[in-house]
């Protein structure tokens, strides 16, 4: 999803162009194209046909900071990034291949391309901590 721009129409009032792009042809992301004003919410809805996928991760990028991680969904559970909880929030379930990410209060700041991905759970493991003590 594309945030292009800002672009200055009329007396002062500030819109941005949402444009979403989709990379495989298993996940699409709708709306395709939408412009906007600053100050309001936006839900971007992603959906794929994979059911071994069953983690929906998204992602903003922008040319100063590159590609940061937003949040995923897993089950019905959207789980954000901590920076983000006031600003996004993940919806849908993502075990039924379907979400959305709701972004409130839009401002120029997000002003990016937003990716939607799928993948399989997994698990992380904590290896022990072992000292010697001799």
């Amino acid at each position: 999803i594309f945030f292009s721009p800002s672009l200055l129409q009329g007396e002062g009032e500030f819109t941005d162009r949402i444009v979403c792009a989709t990379l495989t042809k298993n996940i699409s992301q709708i709306p395709r194209d939408l412009i906007l004003t600053e100050g309001v919410s936006s839900e971007i809805k992603c959906s794929h046909t994979d059911q071994s996928l069953t983690r929906m991760l998204w992602y903003k990028q922008t040319q100063a900071e590159g590609l940061i991680f937003l949040g995923y969904l897993v089950g019905d559970s959207g789980v954000p990034e901590t920076a983000f909880t006031e600003k996004i929030a993940l919806r849908g379930d993502a075990s039924k291949l379907h979400g959305s990410l709701q972004i409130s209060n839009l401002a120029s700041s997000d002003t990016a391309v937003y990716f939607c991905a799928a993948s399989q759970h997994s698990h992380a493991y904590k290896l022990p901590l072992f000292t010697k003590t001799w």
